[in-house]
């Protein structure tokens, strides 16, 4: 939790990934590496211009690392994540079409894309990739979860309550999952099902205070 320690941390890895660099400069993982490393330091800064000069710094090994390896469609969505994390949206859109003329089946780019769509809040678009991504993976609890806010915010809350409930078949103690089907339920006014979907959330994450409140609410309104 400590930033000046963190900084550290990050400039000793960095001169590790330089060393690797110039040992062997036409390997992209080293590239790369350096692409994710400014990616994951500058998403955990809190300084606006310091962030934005980390990512910037990404960006640039991305470009690099792209070059060296044009086809590898897992750079191209890194590289994509990157300008969405930045706000470019369009950049990221580019990105992310080019990693998928390279490989459609890549169901990361699908889940990456969707979650593009959904920051800008264009829900169609949004619904539209994430059930391709699920086609390809249909037991992606990622995928089921993001469908199922999706269609929270369209309101068709049926739908959106088979999603969560798709969920749970596949992680069952996914408390997320089990405090939003308490909320689709509310809104449908199945208040035992609310109920009953607020204590199993709130046995596995017993030390949500709000999740406290929500129990004691559904009580006194059942």
């Amino acid at each position: 939790g400590d930033s000046g320690q963190r900084d550290a941390l990050f400039k000793r890895a960095r001169e590790v990934l330089e060393n690797a660099r110039q040992l062997n400069p036409l390997n992209t993982d080293h590239t790369a590496n350096l692409a994710r490393m400014y990616q994951i330091w500058g998403n955990g800064t809190t300084d606006p211009a310091k962030r934005q000069e980390l990512l910037y710094q990404s960006l640039a090994y991305y470009d690099e690392a792209t070059r060296l390896s044009p086809n590898n469609a897992q750079l191209w969505n890194e590289w994509g994540r990157t300008y969405a994390l930045l706000g470019d949206y369009g950049q990221a859109l580019d990105k992310y079409q080019r990693s998928l003329a390279l490989d459609s089946t890549f169901q990361e780019t699908y889940l990456q894309l969707g979650d593009l769509y959904r920051t800008q809040q264009k829900w169609p678009d949004a619904l539209d990739t994430y059930q391709k991504a699920l086609a390809r993976n249909p037991k992606s609890v990622q995928a089921h979860s993001a469908l199922g806010y999706v269609y929270s915010q369209m309101g068709q809350i049926e739908d959106a309550v088979r999603e969560n409930q798709a969920v749970l078949k596949l992680a069952p103690n996914d408390s997320a999952s089990h405090r939003n089907l308490a909320l689709l339920y509310q809104q449908l006014g199945r208040w035992d099902e609310a109920l009953a979907e607020a204590k199993a959330a709130l046995a596995l994450t017993p030390e949500d205070q709000a999740l406290q409140a929500f129990v004691k609410e559904l009580e006194q309104r059942q």
